[in-house]
């Protein structure tokens, strides 16, 4: 698992406000629901996944494509 996870969780210390102006920072503009990540898993535990091997999934809200260091100045600009 990722270090960084671009969730709701991450933000569990941000007031309400700050949250809703990181979470419009985000690449694609929504933060990832914990759910969204157990169903990734539900079906890599499953039968459906029985050939996906050596795999990386990253449910980051597009944080990779745009580069670690903008998840990072969003969590720490509180701007």
């Amino acid at each position: 698992m990722s270090h960084y996870c671009a969730s709701k969780a991450a933000l569990d210390h941000f007031r309400a406000d700050e949250e809703v102006a990181a979470t419009k920072r985000m690449p694609l503009g929504f933060m990832t629901e914990s759910e969204e990540v157990g169903e990734l898993i539900v079906y890599l535990a499953s039968d459906k996944a029985r050939s996906v091997t050596g795999s990386t999934y990253a449910i980051d809200v597009g944080v990779a494509l745009s580069g670690f260091n903008t998840f990072l100045n969003i969590l720490h600009n509180r701007n």
